[in-house]
């Protein structure tokens, strides 16, 4: 063998350090360890994904239950908005039977607008069928929808009612939520 051949094959053998890391004992060790750590990381990436999937998926029960609210609430708003004035406190125009029943059949009032200070409250829980949008997943509590009309002015002649439009759902992981809108129901038309 040459020398050059001898000096190459030296250059190939391991120094006392790395001899000394490989040793089967020292080896089996660290690569514990860097499964421990791998390990532990990777039930740390799971956990961070389950709580992400979970705030999804509360996110998108909520958004799919105000989308329904707003778009009932907004339903019943047209709705008192085409009855108009003498129709928004009228039981029988609230409260007629067929497809443009706007309320349950509920309270009786008078015929004539509310007094200052004073409101008619109507439901819409039955008459719109709220527990077939909204998911209860167990909950005790059930969906509902009230109108409330109450004169805007606070003097004088009432020439227009304000209708205050809520719905309430519940959620599964939570408190009820609810969306409310308002409408100004005006006496006379102007254009």
């Amino acid at each position: 063998m040459t020398r050059a051949m001898q000096r190459d094959r030296e250059s190939l053998r391991p120094s006392d350090s790395t001899r000394k890391r490989l040793l089967p004992g020292r080896r089996r060790a660290f690569m514990l360890f860097e499964v421990l750590i791998s390990v532990l990381l990777f039930v740390l990436m799971v956990l961070m994904f389950a709580a992400v999937v979970s705030a999804a998926h509360r996110a998108s029960e909520f958004g799919n239950g105000y989308a329904q609210a707003v778009s009932l609430a907004q339903k019943k708003i047209d709705q008192m908005q085409e009855l108009g004035f003498t129709g928004v406190y009228t039981t029988s125009t609230m409260t007629a039977t067929g497809t443009d029943q706007v309320a349950d059949a509920n309270p009786t009032v008078s015929g004539t607008p509310p007094a200052l200070g004073s409101s008619i409250t109507y439901t819409f829980t039955t008459v719109d069928k709220l527990d077939h949008y909204f998911a209860t997943n167990g909950t005790t509590s059930k969906p509902s929808g009230t109108i409330v009309v109450t004169p805007y002015q606070t003097s004088g002649t009432v020439t227009l009612l304000q209708a205050q439009v809520t719905v309430t759902w519940p959620q599964p992981s939570g408190p009820n939520s609810s969306y409310t809108i308002n409408t100004i129901i005006p006496k006379s038309v102007l254009f």
